[in-house]
């Protein structure tokens, strides 16, 4: 998750944890966590309440090394345990970096969305991106993806669509999906340089075959010969072995 600066700009150079934790877009219960294990450097005043103090520069630290290694800010299994309830925590994933910019990008969705109508409803974009129905409505109600409102429901057209999933806001989204991250890692696999194909592959050529007198492979390299054989024009078999 990049660091926006314009967004922390907004908050005090000394935090409380309500303050944190909308920094770094996290629940209150990790945060907590994050806190109590001191993964970001803290000072508590003792209070049952309002009692962290948290430096800015240590945040903006921590949001960078998550990144780095999300692996070590995991909390324990039963961290997230509310009664007799578990409650399953964002799992970080680590994203790739791909450039939006770049054509095969977009040539990518297109392939990708060619088995779909050229209109379609709201659950089809959900499965597509594997967000929920409320976070599609939400895209379409901000103005960020355009769609027809058809008998009391939003109909996608695909190259509306596919502006969206191709946007640089699209592709910011700090919780991302897990068939989010997928495609984007597909894509990234693409942009790699396919191995390089052997030199009989790139000439075309086949090679020659050498073998015995027989039409079998000698035991000993020494034995290797080209075997050629013809007919004559009466129809007789000439065999000549070139040693």
């Amino acid at each position: 998750m990049k660091v926006d600066l314009a967004a922390l700009n907004a908050f005090p150079d000394i935090m409380n944890k309500e303050q944190m934790r909308i920094a770094c877009h996290i629940s209150k219960r990790t945060a907590l966590f994050l806190l109590q294990y001191n993964l970001i450097p803290n000072e508590t005043s003792g209070k049952k309440t309002r009692c962290y103090r948290i430096k800015k520069s240590d945040v903006i630290s921590f949001i960078l090394d998550r990144e780095i290694n999300p692996e070590k800010y995991i909390a324990p299994q039963d961290w997230y345990r509310y009664g007799n309830k578990v409650v399953k925590p964002y799992k970080i994933r680590i994203v790739p970096d791909v450039s939006i910019d770049d054509p095969r990008f977009r040539a990518y969705y297109e392939k990708k969305l060619n088995s779909l109508p050229d209109v379609f409803d709201v659950p089809t974009a959900a499965a597509f991106t594997g967000y929920n129905n409320r976070t599609v409505h939400s895209w379409i109600r901000c103005n960020k993806l355009k769609a027809l409102s058809v008998r009391y429901k939003y109909m996608i057209p695909k190259s509306y669509f596919l502006d969206w999933v191709c946007s640089e806001e699209y592709n910011a989204t700090n919780r991302k999906s897990k068939a989010h991250i997928n495609m984007l890692w597909e894509i990234s696999d693409s942009f790699k340089d396919p191995p390089e194909r052997s030199k009989r592959n790139r000439t075309g050529k086949s090679r020659r075959r050498w073998s015995g007198r027989n039409g079998t492979v000698p035991s000993s390299p020494r034995r290797r010969c080209w075997h050629i054989s013809g007919r004559y024009s009466n129809g007789s078999i000439r065999s000549r072995s070139a040693m």
